[in-house]
């Protein structure tokens, strides 16, 4: 019986008139005589010139892409490298001002609380010195603050919820943000209803950096009228609201 044989071969050739070099895609099938004998062949041959410059042009690309995911790995180590460098200094920095600001603060507050208790010392007198020592107080929570605004970027905060003296907390913004307020022409509006309890339980520095924000950032935008800022307590919540105009 007579059968035939596929043979192909992708290769490169060269016109030897113009000298141009193309990729061709060789196939024959080979014809024997049913002794086994080669009789004769059949074949053809096609230019696949385009299709194997697109597999260069693919795989070029594809080692030019795998080049530059290398660079913009080694380029992204470097920064998160940066970042963690630049995370430890301003660790490092807010650490050592924290100390140098808390110095003369602890000086401060101390003579405030012995000029307190002078005798001699007015009612009007007394006032302004029982706000200098609460504005001081309120100045090193800021600090420990910062502190931890650092833990909360560094993922080490920690919630640390307490009993906490509300009414004393608002009395503090107060005497706080009134000169800033008055200032500036507004009224600052703060008040307590009378079911608001004066101890809760939260975490006391929070709520008080929370609420200075609100407060300063109110007072900062608002260019006439008044800053509101209520506290109640509606359906067993306790509920703080803001309002500037």
């Amino acid at each position: 019986a007579q059968y035939r044989v596929l043979l192909q071969s992708e290769c490169r050739v060269q016109n030897v008139v113009t000298g141009q070099t193309i990729w061709v895609l060789a196939q024959a099938t080979v014809e024997h005589n049913s002794n086994g004998i080669v009789v004769g062949h059949i074949g053809t041959v096609t230019d696949i010139t385009e299709r194997k410059q697109a597999e260069e042009k693919l795989q070029q690309f594809n080692q030019e892409l795998e080049q530059h995911v290398a660079y913009r790995t080694i380029e992204l180590q470097q920064a998160m490298e940066a970042a963690e460098a630049a995370n430890l200094s301003k660790s490092m920095f807010l650490a050592n001002m924290s100390h140098e600001l808390r110095t003369p603060l602890n000086a401060i507050l101390g003579f405030s609380q012995l000029l307190s208790r002078h005798s001699t010392l007015q009612p009007e007198q007394q006032q302004q010195v029982g706000i200098i020592n609460r504005s001081g107080a309120h100045l090193l929570s800021l600090i420990n603050d910062i502190l931890e605004m650092s833990k909360i970027e560094a993922g080490r905060a920690i919630l640390t919820v307490e009993s906490f003296d509300l009414q004393e907390l608002i009395q503090n913004l107060q005497d706080l943000f009134w000169p800033k307020a008055e200032s500036k022409g507004l009224e600052l509006i703060i008040s307590m209803a009378a079911r608001v309890p004066r101890y809760i339980q939260t975490d006391g520095g929070k709520l008080r950096q929370v609420l200075t924000n609100l407060l300063s950032n109110a007072i900062k935008f608002t260019q006439a009228g008044h800053v509101r800022l209520r506290v109640e307590v509606r359906s067993g919540e306790l509920r703080l609201s803001l309002i500037h105009i």
